[in-house]
């Protein structure tokens, strides 16, 4: 997997198009690997990535030009499948409540679950509501990079931006503040020297 990431341009590609990894990667004349302009040097996994868009904790890898696409796959059919479970969950609940499950099935859940049908019932409510938040979550990052994929670009470049914007932004204000400031003590009377109050 580490290998569809790590896509590399080769050695031969033209020199402007190609930088030194500064970060330490080897090439087989132990000099630090040409990779090209557009990756980046991934810490977690000690590689170059081209595009690189982001490390994934939960699937222990990086993702970049070489598997992105199967990145936002997994992205998607999970949450297709979150949703199918949460829904199937809430109708078994609904079912149960309104009377529409047989006592029969209710035998069936005690005889090969060896539990109460009510402990049952409680234990898919508690999945409903663990399940929920995490649709949402997935659903979430799914839409990210939706959003990213439109935008055309990296959730690492994404994120440098929105951190450059922010500092900006923070920079304007204090700005904006010691400005506001300077022009109160420009307006303000300066007393004059030797003149006393009420006198």
């Amino acid at each position: 997997a580490h290998a569809a990431a790590n896509t590399r341009i080769p050695l031969e590609t033209e020199d402007a198009d190609m930088k030194h990894c500064k970060v330490g990667c080897k090439g087989d004349d132990g000099r630090n690997l040409k990779t090209s302009k557009l990756s980046r040097h991934c810490r977690h996994c000690d590689k170059c990535v081209h595009l690189f868009d982001h490390h994934c904790p939960w699937l222990n890898n990086c993702v970049g030009s070489g598997n992105y696409r199967y990145f936002v796959t997994v992205v998607s059919s999970t949450l297709f499948f979150t949703i199918i479970q949460l829904g199937l969950s809430l109708y078994m609940v609904r079912n149960y409540f309104d009377g529409s499950v047989s006592d029969d099935f209710r035998a069936l859940v005690t005889r090969v679950l060896y539990l109460p049908h009510e402990a049952y019932i409680a234990l898919v409510i508690l999945y409903c509501v663990v399940l929920l938040p995490v649709v949402c979550l997935i659903f979430q990052l799914f839409h990210f990079h939706l959003t990213i994929m439109r935008l055309q670009t990296t959730t690492y470049d994404f994120m440098i931006d929105t951190s450059n914007n922010y500092a900006n932004k923070r920079k304007d204000e204090k700005r904006k503040a010691a400005a506001s400031k300077g022009k109160q003590r420009a307006k303000s009377p300066v007393p004059k020297g030797g003149q006393k109050a009420g006198g």
